[in-house]
Formats: structure tokens, C-alpha cells, sequence
């Protein structure tokens, strides 16, 4: 998550946030053309697992708007 909380809107782009985070779940794209990316992630352990979601908006050039969901 420290990743995530790097992130800066106007500055991060699609491909840096990729290059941090892989390839988003899923990707939802607004008539507006702005998108939502989205990721998932499991940490499994044997006796404890963890998981998290992160969702952010992008702009249609691509740069980051803001930080839509982030749950640790």
C-alpha cells in the first residue's frame, strides 16, 4: 500500500501505477473517457491470510485524478 499512497493526482500515470501495482483486475471506461483501474491482492499465509482493494481514476490522458477506493 505504500505504493498507493505515492501516488500523486495530475503526476501518476496508467503506466506507472502498472509498473507499481501490475496488471489492474479490471478496467472500466466512462463515454467521458476517463477510467477506473482497479486491483486486488491475497496474502496467504498458514495460519493468517489478508487481502486488499485499490481503485483509482485516471483522466483521458492517462494521469491519475484521484484515489477512488483503497481497502487494506
Amino acid at each position: 500500500m505504500a505504493d498507493v499512497d505515492a501516488m500523486k493526482p495530475g503526476v501518476t500515470t496508467i503506466e506507472d501505477a502498472t509498473a507499481k501495482l501490475g496488471k489492474p483486475r479490471a478496467v472500466s471506461t466512462k463515454p467521458d473517457g476517463t477510467k477506473l483501474l482497479q486491483w486486488q491482492y491475497v496474502e496467504a499465509a498458514p495460519l493468517h491470510a489478508r487481502g486488499g482493494h485499490v481503485a483509482v481514476v485516471f483522466d483521458k490522458e492517462g494521469k491519475m485524478v484521484r484515489l477512488a477506493h483503497k481497502y487494506e
